[in-house]
């Protein structure tokens, strides 16, 4: 429970340090920091590095490999219907494969945090506009008549269009430990 706390204050603070950036859409958005925290507080009752509370090198990197697989798989089934999709996909993977290379666990759990934001909004710029469209309707329908501020509102209808895209072709969730 402390690493929840943890994580989302520290998340909610950091949002509110930046002056335009993306606000929190959903709780999910928090998970990297909750993990981060979750494994602090391991490793301060254990005394040193918590090998099964975190993930080491080993599980980082069988995590990236089977999230390049999963990003591959996904770009093939994209690859006739959606090209530009498949294409940002297959950028992602490789970006993920050399980040699983490169990275310390801790920078790759940041690292794909980011590279996972970058994917919903790439992808939702390569559909066409036909099935951008059809999102936004969903969206509107499903944010429509709520009682919520504007803002609340607007965080709302991203975390829905974020969960309609990766419904849509099918993304996995870029993080360590899946």
């Amino acid at each position: 429970m402390a690493a929840v706390s943890a994580g989302l204050t520290e998340v909610f603070a950091r949002q509110r340090e930046r002056e335009n950036g993306d606000p929190v859409v959903s709780l999910s958005y928090c998970r990297h920091a909750v993990k981060r925290h979750a494994k602090r507080i391991a490793e301060m009752h254990i005394g040193e590095a918590a090998t099964h509370g975190g993930a080491g090198p080993q599980d980082a990197a069988d995590s990236c490999r089977r999230l390049v697989i999963d990003l591959d798989s996904a770009a093939g089934t994209q690859r006739d219907a959606r090209p530009a999709v498949a294409e940002v996909l297959t950028r992602i993977a490789e970006q993920v494969e050399t980040a699983g290379r490169d990275l310390s666990v801790e920078m790759l759990d940041e690292h794909l945090f980011g590279l996972e934001s970058t994917m919903l909004q790439e992808c939702w710029h390569a559909l066409p506009q036909n099935e951008q469209q059809t999102i936004n309707d969903r969206v509107e329908a499903a944010v429509e008549g709520s009682s919520a501020s504007e803002e609340a509102r607007r965080r709302s209808a991203r975390a829905l269009r974020d969960r309609e895209i990766r419904l849509l072709l099918g993304l996995p969730r870029l993080e360590l430990g899946r």
